[in-house]
């Protein structure tokens, strides 16, 4: 045989094996060709990513409903996840939806029930060393036809550890002109606050009545982002109180940010039932054991003729998609201003009875969970009292008896004066003497612990 035809032979075998290749590459990625799903990233195991079954999305018979819930559906802020994510299983207009994940290790995608409590939801995200690119999956499903939706989701790394060293203070000022707007203070130890943007609010409302109340800041559980949410009302157009109860706004103001500096547009989201005539005091607590925060409000309704304020709560995992409303707290007699805060394994929730205007201390081991109220003499003591507002100093500022501080506002009176506890599991709270809040006067706000890069980031932004 000649030297050509040996080199023909061999250009032959080569597109043989090459033909061979494409075949198994076909066979073992149908998926992938026939739906032009993306290539599974390096970071998920083999044992976590769908099996490669065809799948052909059928336009042909999908209905107007089904194509606008498949346009619709979006997972937020799919190019740098931080917490877990809302994953509806119905559409707006009734389609059935059905997630797979590529690595639910990094991003579930299956309900895990929780024994005598609230499932947990999928969504689940488990932050990483490195930032992790995962690819969902919705299968959305409405009479005959089922459409798929994918998207790339970058989980963006763990963030690292953060040592406390100091406080910001969320607060507002009044019910006359310009004091319906929250105003920020800081403190290097928990007891003496300077007043930060030159005494002026550092927020203003746009929406709804013009007025914020009540604002409470939170930091996301993953601890680098933060919520801030506040009562839609301003007294000062009117002073009507009972109108305030009675015909007030449904809905609650939220602003997002990752460094309490620049902030997110405002949001106006309605979260109260049609028959609510208010919705006063909105603060939220992450609930650890579904991966939710639980926010939580007091309102009255039509249906009992405006009767006494209750508790309700609803469930969200991004403050912009929530559940529907339900009562956390319906006792006998009014109560609003209800706080939460952790101590060990036990919750303990602060709650105004409107009645007596006092505060009433309880606990339970879980947010869902029946609450046993926790007797203290020296806290029913104090009179004429509301938005309490509670938190834990940081390990450098802690005294002997002072783990805890108390905040209560004496709305008749001196305004917010301070209290200390060791405990809150034995209810013993003590005056504080020697403290300096700021100026102007705040009323019902929240306090949380800063880095010193954060402490140092505000005062630079906006001056004392």
């Amino acid at each position: 045989m000649g030297k050509r035809h040996i080199a023909l032979l061999g250009i032959c075998f080569l597109i043989f094996l090459a033909g061979c290749q494409k075949g198994q590459s076909a066979e073992d990625g149908a998926d992938s060709n026939l739906t032009g799903e993306p290539e599974l990233t390096k970071t998920a195991t083999p044992e976590a990513q769908p099996s490669p079954t065809p799948f052909v999305n059928d336009f042909e018979h999908a209905s107007a409903e089904l194509l606008a819930d498949y346009e619709a559906l979006a997972v937020l802020d799919a190019d740098g996840v931080r917490g877990n994510l809302y994953l509806p299983l119905v559409g707006e207009n009734g389609a059935a939806i059905v997630w797979k994940s590529s690595n639910p290790e990094v991003i579930s995608d299956e309900e895990r029930q929780n024994e005598n409590y609230d499932a947990t939801p999928a969504g689940v995200v488990v932050r990483q060393e490195n930032d992790t690119r995962v690819t969902l999956y919705a299968y959305l499903t409405l009479g005959e036809a089922t459409l798929r939706k994918e998207f790339e989701v970058t989980v963006l790394a763990k963030p690292k550890e953060k040592e406390y060293t100091d406080y910001l203070f969320a607060y507002f000022t009044g019910n006359g002109a310009n004091q319906e707007a929250i105003s920020f203070a800081v403190s290097k130890d928990g007891f003496s606050w300077s007043a930060l943007n030159y005494r002026r609010p550092v927020l203003v409302s746009e929406l709804g009545t013009k007025g914020l109340r009540d604002p409470f800041l939170l930091r996301s559980a993953e601890g680098d982002r933060f919520f801030l949410i506040a009562t839609d009302l301003c007294i000062a157009a009117d002073g009507d109180w009972w109108k305030a109860q009675t015909e007030g706004s449904r809905s609650i103001m939220i602003w997002e940010s990752e460094d309490l500096v620049h902030w997110s547009e405002q949001r106006m989201v309605e979260v109260n039932k049609k028959t609510a005539g208010c919705t006063w005091a909105p603060e939220a607590y992450y609930d650890e054991v579904t991966g939710e925060y639980l926010v939580f409000w007091a309102s009255r309704v039509s249906s009992d003729g405006y009767a006494r304020q209750r508790v309700y709560y609803v469930k969200t995992r991004d403050f912009v998609n929530f559940t529907e409303p339900k009562v956390w707290i319906g006792y006998d007699h009014d109560t609003i201003d209800t706080t939460v805060i952790k101590e060990g394994e036990m919750y303990y929730r602060f709650t105004k009875y409107e009645g007596e205007s006092r505060i009433i201390l309880e606990c339970a081991k879980r947010l869902l969970d029946t609450w046993t109220k926790v007797e203290s003499a020296s806290l029913y003591a104090q009179e004429g009292v509301e938005g309490p507002c509670c938190f834990a100093l940081n390990a450098e500022d802690v005294q002997e008896g002072e783990n805890y501080v108390l905040l209560l506002d004496q709305y008749g009176g001196i305004g917010y004066y301070v209290m200390t506890c060791s405990s809150l599991a034995d209810g013993v709270f003590e005056k504080k003497i020697g403290y300096a809040l700021p100026r102007p006067r705040p009323r019902h706000g929240t306090v949380i612990s800063l880095t010193k890069e954060e402490y140092e980031g505000m005062v630079e932004a906006y001056g004392k």
